[in-house]
């Protein structure tokens, strides 16, 4: 067997790999599990860098080192750069605020967007991946993960300097690690499935797969024998099968491909019908193709979203936009980079590319600052965009209050001034009002900021409206809601909290506002019984300790799930690059929120009586389809991913507020 025809078969398994991770991206339910074509890909690399050290005559290591180096940055990095620097500029024209993009398109040029996009995956409010134009650089920032220590391993066990153990030397080494890796990867995927994802020591097993299949084939040919015997028809009909379930296997079937890519490679034939496919000319072309391919499909797809969306009708038109930018970046950048040493020696390769790949993430970052002169829709107009803005000043008041929401926001170790809180915080005039409202939660409370002000403007009564983060003493307040990530909802210090109730009279109140949609069991995010059951019975401890002195409790009811469609008010608002765009920002369906909302109800029932809630639900989705706006299309409810009320969502809602809150409070 010679090495030109096991690569042309290798061509060809990269075909069928990276056809399987697009066919997967353009829908998920033609091929449901096609993403594992990227884990054939790190089999794939496994396989090849391990032969390709095989081949290369004995050099002394500076020279190896360099020489691996080199011929790696050659081989990636010039159709990443171009990529990035490319897509980097299209989105601006779409995305008014493109940061996350620019800052993992950045990230990617130096071998870390995987270690990026972890950090982004533990974000609750994370923009959706599939809206990021560069999220399939992490499998990239895994590889050349692994190509920093991988060629240390040959070295040391002798196989790349050709010593006579050196095979088992590499083969006993890289077991010993892929086991450990392996083990990781088992542990860690239920319970942090994006560390098993992105991380690189929890997918080294499967890149060294590669490698000590390519050991195994060299020192052992009867298991290389033991493979041809394999129908080669059976294994590929085993992997197409496993791509067709719709059923998650979990990481089970990431190992059960791994396994088979493994044996494939070692069970295709010159004589049957696989290999024909393998080496067919067309197949093989594609997977010539395959990086740039890989570069390029999803930056189409992404930048599809963005704009006209993925229908039937465009998949031709994305499909021919797909395959002219791999061949023309395979063509002038991939091909002209790997076949010519455009330096006389390597070192200076290692020395230019990386100060090339300085400049362009300056450059991105220098973009990622004046974005809007590139952005080709309208800016729009909201009074306060993003979640940052929830701890700023209003832009106007009605009440001529003080509120000032960067004093509102307290951490454990603050000083706690009774006076100072009402002064600052407040809506109304706290001392001579009718009603006292005391409002808690997170930062959805101060959301609200501009419907308590409206309210106060028009009643007697007055909103005190601050929150907190010490979770120590939760005597006096709700507890459950504290998601694991670093927005975990802020809670009001017991301890502290009895000085602002000791203020209340009969007739007051005090709201919980916070989101509720971890409750919702229709949500991605949905927390389980349990934490319903402790908030609720947080919530019954608070109510049975102000019942006594007639002050009311309510709660905030359960809004519209916009947070499940994991997309920003900017790509949710009509512009003219996106009008054939069907699908912006689909929210879960008006009617199964509901029923799923009655279902927390029902549970609730269970541990706290007579709740009084205030709903708003319908101001937020006053139609059967939920959407970012309200029937006037001037005004969107949301300001951020996070689905905090904009300025203008909660005064749209404040006439329903104010009429629901006064017959609450004017039973007594």
């Amino acid at each position: 067997m010679t090495n030109s025809k096991y690569l042309h078969e290798i061509d060809g398994l990269r075909a069928i790999a990276v056809i399987s991770v697009i066919i997967n991206h353009f829908n998920k339910q033609l091929l449901p599990n096609g993403y594992l074509g990227v884990d054939i890909f790190f089999v794939i690399s496994g396989y090849v860098i391990t032969l390709s050290i095989h081949n290369r005559p004995r050099e002394k290591f500076k020279y190896f080192i360099i020489g691996f180096y080199e011929r790696r940055i050659r081989r990636l990095i010039p159709a990443l750069t171009i990529f990035v620097i490319i897509t980097s500029l299209i989105i601006c024209l779409f995305n008014s605020s493109p940061d996350l993009s620019l800052r993992t398109g950045i990230t990617s040029l130096f071998g870390f967007s995987n270690l990026y996009l972890l950090k982004q995956s533990t974000d609750y409010f994370a923009q959706s991946t599939e809206l990021n134009i560069f999220t399939h650089t992490w499998s990239l920032g895994v590889e050349e993960q692994f190509y920093l220590i991988f060629p240390f391993l040959t070295w040391i066990s002798g196989f790349a300097r050709k010593s006579k153990n050196g095979l088992f030397n590499l083969f006993f080494i890289v077991g010993t690690l892929s086991l450990a890796s392996l083990t990781t990867f088992i542990y860690l995927y239920p319970t942090n499935q994006s560390a098993a994802y992105f991380l690189m020591p929890t997918r080294f097993w499967e890149m060294s797969a590669g490698c000590m299949t390519f050991i195994a084939f060299q020192k052992r040919l009867a298991i290389k024998d033991f493979c041809k015997k394999i129908p080669s028809i059976l294994i590929f009909g085993i992997i197409i099968t496993l791509m067709l379930q719709k059923i998650l296997i979990g990481y089970f079937s990431t190992i059960l491909i791994v396994i088979l890519s493994c044996i494939l490679i070692g069970s295709t034939k010159r004589k049957n019908n696989i290999n024909k496919i393998l080496t067919n000319s067309k197949i093989i072309h594609i997977g010539k193709l395959s990086y740039s391919l890989y570069l390029w499909h999803w930056g189409i797809l992404s930048i599809s979203r963005w704009t006209i969306g993925i229908h039937w009708w465009s998949i031709p038109f994305q499909v021919l936009v797909i395959y002219f930018m791999a061949f023309s970046s395979y063509k002038l950048i991939e091909s002209p980079f790997r076949q010519t040493n455009w330096f006389i020696k390597p070192i200076k390769t290692l020395i230019y590319i990386p100060s090339i790949l300085f400049f362009t993430s300056i450059s991105i970052f220098l973009l990622s600052k004046n974005h809007l002169n590139v952005y080709s829709g309208r800016v729009l107009s909201m009074l306060q965009k993003g979640s940052k803005s929830l701890n700023n000043n209003l832009p106007h008041s009605f009440t001529n209050s003080k509120w000032n929401g960067k004093d509102c926001w307290f951490e454990s170790e603050n000083t706690w001034n009774t006076a100072e809180i009402i002064n600052f915080c407040t809506f109304g005039d706290f001392k001579t009002s009718s009603r006292r409202i005391i409002v808690i939660g997170n930062s959805y409370a101060p959301a609200f900021a501009a419907l308590f002000d409206k309210v106060a403007s028009e009643t007697n009564y007055s909103f005190l409206l601050f929150v907190n983060s010490d979770l120590k003493d939760i005597k006096y307040f709700p507890s459950g809601l504290n998601i694991n990530s670093k927005y975990s909802d802020k809670f009001v210090s017991g301890n502290k909290f009895k000085k602002i109730i000791s203020l209340l009279k009969k007739g007051d109140a005090v709201i919980w506002v916070a989101d509720l949609n971890g409750f919702l069991d229709i949500s991605t995010n949905y927390l389980g019984r349990k934490s319903l059951k402790n908030f609720s019975k947080g919530l019954q401890t608070l109510q049975l300790k102000l019942e006594n002195k007639n002050i009311k409790v309510l709660l905030l009811d359960a809004l519209p799930l916009a947070r499940e469609a994991k997309c920003t008010p900017d790509f949710a608002a009509k512009q003219w690059f996106n009008i054939l765009n069907t699908k912006l920002c689909e929210m879960p369906g008006r009617k199964e929120t509901l029923i799923s909302r009655k279902r927390m109800h029902h549970e609730m029932s269970h541990y706290i009586k007579n709740l009084n809630k205030i709903d708003l639900f319908d101001k937020f989705c006053p139609n059967e389809k939920c959407t970012y706006f309200e029937e006037n299309p001037n005004i969107i409810l949301y300001r951020d991913i996070a689905s905090h009320s904009s300025i203008e969502g909660a005064l749209n809602a404040a006439s329903s507020f104010k009429k629901q809150l006064t017959n609450i409070l004017e039973e007594y």
